[in-house]
């Protein structure tokens, strides 16, 4: 109800205070008692400055509500005495919003930015405060219209006559007429991800004996959904028939409220002078057949101070025989005094991400990319789903992304607020409860729970808030209320929405938040021991990083939060800056942004600047990584501005130098084409850097200078180079100490004597390395150890050996997340299967690499790998999956507007068309060899135009680049235009040009398989005339003997396969042209005899 506008009354409260003052008169103390805190709730109204609006209406509408209850009241004696005992939940009420009020009012000079959370907190407690008096009136309401509903029902003509003049309020009248049916709420029409606990629920009712059950769980859990689907269950129907019996007890604080509205839902009329109690158990004893009475939301009854009331209650309608129980309420603790049916419902739990899809779906949710995302940041509670499901009718997943992290749970509520209707409303209630009241701990315990959005194990609870008296207490207080859930046994967590809500509402403080600063800042210390600068073990390091990553979340969470303190405390970027090192240590985690965050917070301190320094330069290192993009040079800048120390700009250089040799790297495998770098201009940096560093003698950068011209000199092949750096980074760290660095150098060392076939020395180096990375913790050192050699083994023939180390490497880049990487060591892999003559095993595990590459959204390596499974597919008679596997990878270049590699796919293509065509002889397919030559033709034409083969073919082959100069590349399409020479319409001669042209460029660089691929071709069309038989013979038996005699590298299944197939062709035209010939001389042999016998005379 709105303020009057009169203009007598303005917007003073001096009219309502004036009324409930005379109302005072003709009330009893309790009811007098009510009226003087109305009236100090409007004395505190004036008194407001901020968050005016929403304060002013909650105190106008307690003075409304309590002069509207007194008016009533104070119509008879027998009214006054009708509620003075039931107006104790609404004095209640009204004394904790007064209570409310006032604290506002002091806490209204909260300065600056902290006064905008400070604001929202406030508008949200209005929020949960306005629906408990709500609920408290409704409540109180019901219990006062029982009363008089039970004197109409028993023949009282004039209840006005008992209670006064006062008739009935359109309230009273509207719950008059409802109460009149015990209606049950609707079958719900989306229900999902519960079947199991309502086939349970559903089981337990249709057994001979009663079922007494509690369904338990958080609020918005989905406990209501589940009863009414179990209420409107058809066997259920079938048993229990009109006897079932709904009772929603959301505005019922008391047990004697409970059983008013039982009588009402019952229609059992009950007087005064009744025990409404008895009457309602006798009414259900009294019931031939079976009872099923739901008592839903008990805890607005059960979690109160008239609890022991409430299960005597629930005690006494157990223990009536033809009548099962279920009751649900918010929490995990069942109400004692009921036998539970066995075994106990586990509380509901949260869905798994497939059936949060199900549910947001359901409810007319968009779906999309980052639908996943969006998902995850609700953890599966079916409230929030629904909710982000209303708003994700008209906008996309992404949208709500964005403004959920914006607006956070405000977002999730449509319509009048509700507990069913609001993410906020429905966590206020909890947070409001008594349990949370009778343990003033667990609020602040909450809190700083809810900086942790991995959880916490409870066995750190003491480590973490080591001052916290009471704290399991607590602990299990929130448990009870399911304001934390256990994922696992040993854990406990918020879930996200309710961590949003209560860090704006309940923002953690004090010296708890620091103590759990220091607790997760002594976990990050420990990381120093993976720096190589301390003598530790490898399982105790291996320790040291499981505890990191595992609270990796926690630790960004926490130490993101202490920057927000006036005044960051040095240990804070400390524990920054240890992580950032940690992160580019085991390649885990993304502190970039806490990283720019703290240096934002310490650089106008002059005590931090020179830390920050240290920080924006480590920043400069990360950005130096492969798929960083941020201005390294801008960072090292910073770097230098805030530590003002000459040696920042050396090491700067050494930064810079870094990301140059790892683009060098890059650019040899193609991905470098649009860097303009050399290895002079880098080898140069390097120097002078060096120089810079000697002079100060700053000999832990001097290692790493070393180091990096080690791997420059790995990365440009000049091995003799990187052995020299290799062994002189060994020496480096050895006078450091650091066991790390030394590791590096041993890689840099192992790594050039494997490129010299120096295999016993490099095996043994890079093992050594290999352990160490393990005792550091170093995963990417430990995976591209095994990637080296593996390709190690594969240059010994050692293929098992081979496919071990490679499976390992994909692996370890697997469970670093680095799916790329993975991608790459399963090609590897799947290629020594083809060198091991086991193509299947290379096809299946081929499937997997492009599947990955597609979630990359790498088509270049899709492509690749398409190229390689159709050569395979090929290999093994699949000549039509082979063609479909070269065209999906001409689509994806295609996409990519790469003109050579579309070329290259035509190729690819028209040579699997050849091969179905030519499968069957006796019956060849000549369409698809004219699309073939039209392939051919218009990939010739392209590399017939161009002066340089695109570096995107090396990417598209690796890792067994492509090999081929681009005039072999043209000669390769006309030897294979010449192998069609049967296309219709074709002149002989022209094909016999493409196979000579083609053969000159072969024989010029000596390559034996096309020499002799293309004199079995030429012989083909020779012999297709007779005078040219003997021309083609001896063109065959050329190429028979240069394919007998070809060596071919081990492992070369491929090219194994052709040579026989060339081999088989060679051996059959052979012998049918001995025999043609040899028959051909016969006959002529013959004709020439009969030519020259003499004349037989008569």
């Amino acid at each position: 109800m709105a303020p009057s506008n009169d203009s007598t009354k303005g917007s003073t409260s001096s009219a309502p205070k004036s009324r409930l003052q005379r109302l005072k008169g003709a009330l009893n103390p309790a009811l007098d008692k009510l009226a003087d805190v109305a009236i100090g709730v409007l004395d505190i109204r004036n008194e407001l400055a901020v968050n005016k609006a929403e304060c002013d209406a909650l105190a106008l509408r307690v003075a409304e509500i309590t002069e509207s209850i007194l008016s009533r009241a104070s119509s008879s004696k027998e009214m006054v005495q009708m509620y003075s005992p039931l107006i104790k939940p609404l004095q209640e009420c009204i004394d904790d919003i007064s209570k409310f009020l006032e604290e506002h009012v002091q806490s209204a000079s909260v300065p600056g930015f902290a006064r905008v959370a400070e604001n929202e907190r406030i508008k949200i407690e209005i929020a949960a405060k306005d629906k408990r008096l709500t609920d408290v009136v409704g409540a109180l309401n019901l219990d006062v219209n029982m009363t008089v509903l039970s004197k109409v029902s028993l023949g009282d003509t004039n209840p006005s006559g008992v209670f006064g003049s006062t008739t009935l309020t359109e309230t009273s009248q509207r719950a008059r007429s409802a109460l009149t049916i015990a209606r049950l709420p609707p079958k719900p029409r989306v229900f999902h991800g519960r079947e199991s606990t309502l086939k349970s629920i559903i089981a337990r009712l249709l057994e001979p004996e009663s079922a007494h059950i509690a369904l338990l769980g958080m609020g918005g859990i989905g406990k209501t959904s589940t009863v009414a689907t179990v209420l409107h269950d058809n066997d259920i129907k079938t048993k229990y028939g009109s006897n079932r019996v709904f009772l929603s007890c959301d505005s019922v604080t008391t047990a004697d409220g409970i059983v008013s509205a039982l009588a009402a839902a019952l229609k059992i009329p009950v007087s005064q002078e009744d025990d409404a109690r008895a009457l309602i158990l006798q009414h259900f004893e009294s019931i031939e057949g079976s009872v099923f009475v739901v008592l839903d939301n008990l805890e607005s009854a059960w979690d109160t101070t008239d609890r022991d009331a409430v299960e005597e209650l629930l005690t006494e309608l157990s223990n009536i025989d033809n009548l099962s129980l279920v009751i649900t309420m918010r929490g995990q603790q069942r109400p004692v005094g009921v036998d539970w049916s066995q075994p106990l419902l586990p509380p509901l739990d949260t869905f798994d991400l497939e059936t949060s899809k199900t549910i947001y779906t359901s409810n007319g949710g968009k779906t999309g990319g980052q639908l996943d995302d969006l998902l995850q940041e609700l953890d599966g509670w079916p409230l929030a789903i629904v909710l982000m499901a209303y708003q994700g009718q008209n906008q996309s997943p992404g949208q709500l992304l964005a403004a959920y992290r914006a607006e956070r749970t405000a977002l999730l509520a449509r319509g009048r607020a509700g507990h069913l209707n609001s993410v906020d409303v429905s966590i206020s209630l909890s947070l409001n409860c008594q349990s949370i009241k009778d343990a003033p701990g667990s609020l602040e315990l909450l809190s700083l729970l809810c900086l942790l959005p991995d959880g916490l194990e409870t066995s750190a609870l003491a480590d973490a808030f080591p001052e916290m008296s009471g704290i399991l207490h607590a602990e299990r207080v929130l448990e009870q209320v399911s304001l934390v859930t256990r994922p696992v046994e040993n854990e406990i967590k918020v879930l996200s929405p309710i961590r949003a809500f209560v860090l704006v509402s309940h923002p953690p403080c004090g010296p708890h938040l620091e103590t759990l600063e220091d607790f997760w800042i002594a976990i990050v210390s420990k990381a120093d021991a993976l720096l190589g600068s301390e003598d530790s073990r490898e399982e105790v390091n291996a320790h040291i990083t499981k505890i990191i990553m595992k609270g990796f979340g926690n630790i960004l969470s926490v130490l993101s939060y202490a920057l927000k303190a006036p005044e960051v405390r040095e240990e804070v970027l400390l524990a920054i800056l240890l992580l950032s090192v940690f992160s580019l240590l085991v390649h885990y985690g993304d502190t970039w942004e806490l990283m720019r965050a703290g240096i934002a917070a310490g650089r106008h301190t002059p005590s931090l600047q020179s830390l920050c320094g240290h920080m924006s330069l480590v920043q400069a290192m990360q950005s130096s990584l492969p798929g960083h993009h941020s201005n390294t040079e801008a960072l090292i800048e910073e770097a230098k501005e805030l530590s003002q120390d000459p040696m920042f700009e050396a090491r700067g250089m050494l930064v810079v130098a870094s990301r140059q040799v790892q683009q060098l790297a890059l650019q040899a495998t193609g991905f470098g084409k649009d860097v303009e770098v050399s290895a002079e201009k880098v080898s140069e940096l390097l120097q002078s850097a060096k120089q810079i560093l000697e002079a100060d003698a700053d000999t832990s950068f001097i290692a790493w200078c070393i180091e990096i011209q080690g791997i420059l000199a790995l990365a440009t092949g000049k091995v003799e180079e990187a052995i020299s750096f290799g062994e002189a980074t060994i020496a480096a760290f050895e006078e450091l100490q650091n066991g790390f660095g030394i590791a590096r150098g041993q890689y840099i060392l192992g790594s050039a004597y494997i490129s010299q076939r120096k295999w016993e020395e490099g095996d043994e180096l890079l093992r050594s390395a290999l352990a160490s990375y393990h005792k550091y913790s170093f995963r990417q050192g430990v995976a591209i150890s095994h990637r080296i050699l593996g390709m190690s083994c594969v240059l010994q023939w050692k293929l098992e050996d081979a496919i071990k180390e490679h499976t390992i490497a994909a692996e370890t880049f697997e469970g670093m997340g680095d799916v790329a990487e993975a991608a790459m060591s399963m090609r590897q892999c799947s290629h020594v299967y083809v060198s091991m003559g086991q193509p299947l095993e290379a096809i299946e595990l081929i499937f997997k690499v492009i599947s990955s590459y597609d979630l990359l959204g790498d088509k270049l390596r899709c492509a690749g790998c398409r190229l390689e499974l159709g050569n395979w597919l090929d290999s093994v008679g699949l000549f039509q999956e082979s063609l479909e596997q070269h065209l999906l990878a001409l689509q994806l270049c295609e996409d990519l507007d790469l003109e050579q590699a579309v070329a290259f796919f035509k190729c690819g293509a028209a040579g699997s068309l050849c091969k179905l065509a030519y499968r069957d002889t006796s019956d060849m397919n000549f369409e698809a060899v004219e699309e073939a030559d039209r392939l051919f033709r218009e990939a010739l034409r392209v590399f017939e135009h161009v002066d340089h083969l695109d570096p995107t073919l090396t990417v598209l082959t690796s890792p067994n680049p492509f090999g081929l100069t681009l005039e072999e590349l043209r000669a390769g399409l006309k030897r294979d235009l010449a192998a069609i020479w049967t296309v219709p319409g074709r002149d002989a001669s022209e094909s016999i040009r493409l196979g000579e042209e083609a053969l000159a460029v072969f024989t010029e660089r000596d390559v034996k398989m096309e020499i002799a691929a293309c004199k079995v071709i030429l012989a083909s069309i020779l012999v297709q005339d007779d005078d040219s038989e003997k021309e083609a013979m001896a063109s065959m038996e050329e190429a028979f003997t240069l394919l007998k005699q070809l060596e071919l590298p081990k492992g070369s299944f491929v090219l194994e396969a052709r040579r026989q197939m060339l081999l088989t062709i060679t051996e059959d035209m052979l012998s049918s042209l001995k025999e043609s010939i040899a028959m051909l001389d016969s006959l002529r042999s013959t004709a020439q005899g009969q030519l020259e016998a003499p004349p037989v005379l008569d």
